[in-house]
């Protein structure tokens, strides 16, 4: 029985999805010289990423020439909701307030960020026009 494919992007994946949701589209060869400086990986394992990205419904090839051109089809704020979802459901039986009260705890926060989550927070609850 294979394994069910992770509902959040590896850190392969997300690498390629970051060079393709700045550029819009790209051929395996553009992103392979977009990583050259920082990750020197094979044309082949970016070609195989791709076509994984692709089984998971995050990017469409389309025939340009003799080349693909890849075009994400998520948005990476459906991406990071999507981590941000599963790491709920997988560590913290869905609770945003564990969560959030996790990383208020072990994260460095500077005044100032706390203060813009206090009055974002207190937006959300009275509403926009300040109606409970």
């Amino acid at each position: 029985m294979t394994r069910p494919r992770s509902p959040i992007l590896t850190e392969g994946e997300l690498r390629l999805m970051r060079i393709l949701w700045r550029r819009g589209s790209a051929t395996v060869k553009e992103i392979t010289e977009a990583l050259a400086d920082s990750d020197n990986l094979a044309y082949t394992t970016i070609l195989s990423t791709l076509q994984t990205l692709t089984k998971k419904g995050a990017v469409i090839p389309t025939r340009s020439g003799r080349a693909y051109v890849y075009r994400p089809v998520i948005e990476q704020t459906e991406a990071r909701r999507s981590a941000v979802h599963y790491i709920l459901s997988r560590f913290f039986d869905g609770s945003a307030d564990s969560l959030v009260l996790n990383i208020l705890k072990d994260e460095e926060i500077e005044d100032e960020t706390v203060e813009r989550l206090r009055r974002a927070l207190e937006q959300e609850e009275w509403g926009e026009d300040g109606n409970a």
